[in-house]
């Protein structure tokens, strides 16, 4: 049923939302009907970075990691992982669970 539900809703970030905060960036996610508040923790991104071995600025890193980004946020939504007030953020565990995809040079 994940995989059916996973094909109906694709979330989006939606990049002129996207803002640095403290220890996160947080951004706004085009989910079809309503937007979902999602985060992305510094150490979640900091693992991205490290496996990528990306030497860029975070607003930099946070565009070339968009895809991969978008697609551990929809894994985590499909698998309903949201906070108690509807956020979704992607932490440093959630690198771990949902893997990596190195699909080639994420800057080409």
């Amino acid at each position: 049923m994940r995989g059916f539900f996973q094909r109906l809703i694709w979330l989006r970030v939606i990049p002129e939302t996207i803002e640095a905060a403290s220890r996160r960036l947080s951004f706004q996610c085009d989910g079809g009907e309503k937007a979902i508040t999602g985060s992305v923790t510094a150490e979640a991104l900091d693992d991205l970075v490290d496996f990528y071995r990306l030497d860029l600025s975070k607003d930099q890193t946070f565009n070339t990691l968009l895809n991969e980004i978008e697609r551990i946020a929809n894994e985590k939504f499909c698998d309903g992982r949201i906070e108690k007030n509807g956020e979704l953020v992607i932490k440093a565990i959630d690198v771990l669970r949902y893997g990596i995809q190195n699909t080639g040079d994420p800057a080409a």
